[in-house]
């Protein structure tokens, strides 16, 4: 098998807005950035759903065709535990890793509850309906443990490559987009995204959690009492 023919991987934990940070990278006339080949859930042409064993013979397979000077796909935590065979990548120094982290880590909970409620993953349009869901504050609190953690290995593997941090409150702005082509070696220009990051529903957070009070209140008392923050309103993106 020939030499591997991949430049860059966006790692992350779930409902970072990834998928649009993917879309966006697409978009440059230079990149091809795939989707999530090792997601079991996807409907494309992923490692599970392909004849091979080995998950190098896949990306080979999956990129060699590929014409664009720069190529990458989304690596999220999931796919790591999926097919721990893809740790030997993040091996290779010359890889570039962008790291897309969520800093509202009960929006980022929120949003995971929402998808599920809703069967609202991916969007063009970036709306939900009006959906309320009820949290459960033991569940919730081992969520965070386990992101916390997740983030703060993606970063360590992250250091040894050229990388990028990158949070999904941010991804709107041009000059971390920006800042994300030059990381990458791809000359700077407009980039465009077939998704829209998923909305909730407007208005007081407590319209969307059903037992918002009790949530908090549980929550309050819990080693992920700095996650509250200064949840008021509920108007930004979940």
């Amino acid at each position: 098998m020939a030499e591997l023919k991949l430049d860059f991987v966006i790692v992350t934990t779930g409902r970072t807005g990834s998928s649009h940070l993917v879309s966006l990278v697409d978009s440059h006339p230079d990149a091809r950035c795939f989707l999530e080949p090792f997601n079991p859930s996807a409907p494309d042409y992923t490692f599970q759903n392909s004849p091979h064993d080995d998950p190098m013979a896949y990306l080979d397979e999956l990129t060699e065709a590929v014409e664009e000077r720069m190529v990458g796909f989304k690596l999220p935590w999931g796919s790591l535990h999926e097919v721990p065979e893809l740790f030997p990548l993040l091996r290779d120094p010359a890889l570039r890793v962008l790291h897309l982290v969520r800093r509202d880590r009960l929006r980022q909970y929120l949003s995971i509850e929402l998808a599920h409620a809703t069967g609202i993953w991916h969007s063009y349009d970036g709306l939900q309906p009006p959906t309320r869901v009820r949290l459960d504050p033991d569940t919730y609190v081992a969520w965070v443990k386990g992101a916390v953690v997740a983030d703060a290995v993606l970063a360590e593997l992250a250091h040894g490559h050229p990388h990028l941090t990158i949070e999904y409150e941010e991804l709107g702005r041009v000059d971390r987009q920006e800042a994300a082509l030059e990381m990458l070696g791809l000359p700077v220009r407009a980039l465009r995204s077939d998704y829209v990051r998923v909305t909730a529903p407007r208005g007081h957070i407590s319209d969307v959690i059903v037992n918002w009070e009790e949530f908090v209140e549980a929550v309050r008392q819990s080693p992920a009492a700095w996650t509250l923050g200064s949840h008021g309103a509920f108007s930004d993106a979940a």
